[in-house]
């Protein structure tokens, strides 16, 4: 408060001439007679304040109360009160204050007038005011009756107000504008008193959120802030909650004055502790629901019974609804938290779901509080607020390749309790070997997609962990695992313990001696292998197997393909045990074998590759010296058999498979050795090109270069003119007989290539004259028949 004067300039002799003709009216208009008038002492002559009098002769004075009209300095957010105004006569000889007018400013971000101004009935004559500004009570005031009112403080008006925010306000009275007809008389005075003679006293109100949801009161500044005592008393004390009662029948009941409305779904937590003292219960509850003194709900500890119970007051008598068994202990911190959820109430007890009963109506009306009946109860960390729909978030899969980003819609299986509610992700952590970019499709200026950069030559898994998030800062977490695989071209070694792309299906393999060996004794292991594309339309699948003896095991090992799932795809491969190679295809869990070819197959290492070329497919088989066996088998599909994965599989076997390879099959060029004859000091054109090939039929192919060339020269020649060279004219060295070689490189259009090589042999021209004297026989080749020179 504040206490002030506000000096104006006093009134002309022709203002107080009118000021008596408007009062003179306005009293004929009250039924007032003049004598009436004449008996206040204001009809008459106005005669000037003696000199030399500064002590305020009237004092206007702002208060806000609440509905009941007790003054208050504080109140709740939304809560309404009323602003009164009242005046003082302060003469020493006060007869009292016959007319009474001000102006009040306040902030109307805050508080805002909540009905019409009510004048008190001492002042109803000659009424005035207007809350048509907003932040303006204007001119507020009155004229009281003949009748002098002595030193007493009159009410003048009330008017009705309601708190829109929470801060500090300020009412600040100020003179009234309108002269002469809103002056301050006094009665025993003839002229009005100076505004160096009135003193007004503001008012300051805290407007205070603590009502506001969500509610946290900890006591720890010794305050119970929005808590009202409704029976008994509480203390705070050692920053906690207390009751004190007088009596074991004695009930003490608070309750909590939230200034908004309580949610359909909400949590009232607290803190609770007894101390079972002699002669007294032992209990602590929550109340929910309160209506009055007589009607409420309760949840809570009833330590005297040793069970938490769910009970109700009804017109001041209780009923037990839920109760359940605990054993209670004194001076124990109990965590409470009431849920209520429409007409359900649950009651959770240390994190743990003691109670629930579904009541008749909704819960969410009322108030929630504190109870103790007969008990020294203890109360801390009263807490609260909404229970808001949350995000459900749920764990993400993604694969990429080496050096590739992928962009993940980690929102695309997420939900959230409420249908229809619009979420974002809100941050990532945990991140290793990669960055990861939150990014905004939709451009709503809220993340919804993550874009994950594998570190350069990073290939594995990576595990980390995301937000999301809705407009109401509800949030949830989870976990999202991206494969990095190596791609296509793909060449495993099995030099780590865990293969990249290499998952198993069923049975078991693992690495052993950086080889990937078979586990199953008793069925079928399968594994899969995952590249992270799609295979090309032209692939090549190999790798290099054994198939050793070992007790209790059979010994085969296949090449998966066209992989859909364990009961689906197709293979190739060998037995020891029953000398085959063979192809074949399990579907719809069923296995049979398509094809088989004989074979000597020892438990030596094989390369196995599978080439696959449209709907055509090639099985190949070459052994340790390089040798590719006659076996090769060949089968048409009705459908390209690369769809699937690839992978490897082995019945009851301990079968070895190492360096496998998967890449897309470049046809290539096809070089056939050649061999051609010339005679001394004879250049001979050498067409090489005759009975080379191309994997692809008809393709066009051409020499590139020659090399290792010894004794003559090989040069290249385009006899066609087409660009390209087609032939290789070799030229003996001068006078050399005999035989040499060199070798020639053939390529296609891509760039694909092969090398040949070319035997020459050059002899001598008729006549040939050989003495044999040297020992040697050039020229002479030997047959069926062995030739020696003497």
């Amino acid at each position: 408060m504040k206490l002030r004067r506000k000096p104006m300039s006093g009134l002309s002799k022709k203002d107080r001439q009118w000021l008596k003709k408007k009062i003179e009216t306005k009293l004929s208009v009250e039924t007032l007679e003049r004598r009436e008038l004449l008996a206040a002492n204001i009809a008459g002559g106005f005669a000037d304040i003696a000199e030399g009098e500064d002590d305020p002769h009237v004092q206007m004075r702002l208060v806000a109360t609440d509905l009941q009209g007790q003054p208050v300095d504080t109140v709740l957010l939304h809560q309404t009160f009323n602003l009164e105004g009242y005046v003082k006569d302060m003469r020493a000889d006060a007869k009292g204050v016959f007319t009474s007018f001000m102006d009040v400013q306040f902030d109307n971000s805050l508080v805002q007038t909540a009905g019409s101004i009510v004048h008190a009935d001492t002042y109803k004559n000659f009424k005035s005011g207007s809350i048509d500004v907003p932040g303006l009570i204007d001119e507020v005031g009155g004229m009281a009756g003949l009748s002098e009112l002595g030193s007493d403080e009159r009410l003048v008006f009330t008017v009705p107000m309601r708190a829109t925010a929470a801060g500090t306000l300020i009412f600040d009275g100020n003179h009234a504008d309108i002269k002469p007809a809103h002056q301050v008389l006094v009665y025993g005075n003839n002229d009005e008193v100076p505004e160096s003679l009135i003193s007004i006293v503001d008012y300051a109100l805290v407007i205070s959120d603590a009502g506001r949801l969500p509610y946290n009161e900890d006591f720890n500044d010794g305050s119970a802030d929005a808590m009202t005592v409704q029976q008994g008393s509480f203390v705070i004390e050692n920053s906690r909650y207390n009751s004190t009662p007088s009596n074991s029948n004695e009930r003490a009941l608070t309750v909590i004055d939230l200034t908004v409305d309580i949610p359909s779904k909400t949590r009232f937590q607290s803190t609770v502790n007894l101390e079972f003292a002699s002669g007294l219960k032992r209990n602590a509850y929550q109340v929910f629901a309160y209506q009055d003194n007589d009607n409420y709900k309760i949840a809570g500890l009833d330590a005297q019974s040793q069970r938490w119970v769910i009970g109700e007051f009804n017109d001041g008598q209780y009923r037990e609804l839920r109760r359940g068994n605990t054993n209670a202990v004194e001076n124990k911190n109990y965590q409470l938290e009431l849920v209520i959820d429409g007409k359900l109430a649950t009651l959770n007890v240390d994190g743990n779901s003691v109670l629930s009963h579904t009541f008749g109506s909704n819960l969410n009306t009322g108030k929630f509080g504190l109870l103790a009946i007969g008990a020294n109860s203890r109360f801390d960390d009263v807490h609260i607020s909404e229970i808001l729909p949350i995000p459900i978030a749920e764990g993400d899969f993604a694969e990429t390749v080496v050096g590739q980003a992928v962009t993940i819609d980690v929102l695309a299986n997420d939900d959230h309790e409420q249908d229809g509610t619009a979420m974002h992700v809100v941050s990532f952590s945990g991140v290793d070997n990669a960055t990861v970019e939150l990014r905004d499709l939709n451009q709503d200026n809220k993340a919804d997609v993550l874009v994950f950069t594998p570190d350069a030559n990073f290939a594995g898994s990576e595990t980390f962990t995301y937000v999301v998030g809705d407009v109401n800062g509800q949030t949830d977490s989870t976990s999202v695992l991206v494969g990095v695989l190596a791609g296509i071209p793909l060449e495993e070694d099995f030099s780590a313990e865990d293969p990249i792309g290499f998952e198993v299906v069923t049975g078991n393999w693992k690495v052993i001696d950086e080889t990937y060996v078979a586990q199953n004794r008793n069925g079928y292991s399968l594994a899969k292998i995952r590249t992270g594309v799609e295979n090309p339309a032209e692939t090549e699948f190999s790798a290099m197997v054994s198939m050793p003896r070992v007790n209790g095991y059979q010994s085969n090992v296949e090449l998966v393909y066209d992989l859909a799932d364990a009961g689906n795809y197709k293979f190739a491969g060998g037995s020891v045990d029953s000398q085959q190679w063979y192809l074949g295809e399990v579907v719809n869990g069923q296995r049979q074998i398509v094809k088989t070819k004989a074979a000597t197959i020892a438990r030596t290492e094989y390369e196995l590759s599978l080439v696959i070329r449209g709907k055509n497919l090639e099985f190949s088989i070459t052994d340790t010296e390089g040798m590719l066996h006659d076996t090769a088998m060949a089968l048409t599909y009705d459908a390209a058999p690369n769809i699937g994965l690839f992978g490897l599989g082995a019945n009851r076997s301990k079968a070895v498979v190492d360096d496998v390879k998967i890449r897309e099959f470049v046809p290539a060029p096809v070089a056939e050795d050649d061999s051609v004859q010339t005679v001394v000091n004879t250049p001979v054109d050498i067409t090489v090109l005759t009975n080379d090939g191309h994997e692809t039929e008809g393709t066009f192919i051409y020499l590139d270069s020659v090399s290792g060339v010894e004794n003559g020269t090989a040069t290249l020649k385009d006899t066609n003119d087409d660009g390209k060279n087609d032939t290789i004219t070799f030229t003996p060295a001068n006078d050399f007989r005999g035989t040499t070689s060199f070798d020639y490189l053939v390529k296609d259009n891509n760039g694909q290539q092969d090398r040949g090589n070319v035997l020459i042999t050059v002899a001598a021209a008729l006549p040939l004259e050989v003495d044999f004297n040297d020992g040697s026989a050039v020229d002479f080749n030997y047959a069926d028949n062995k030739w020696r020179a003497y």
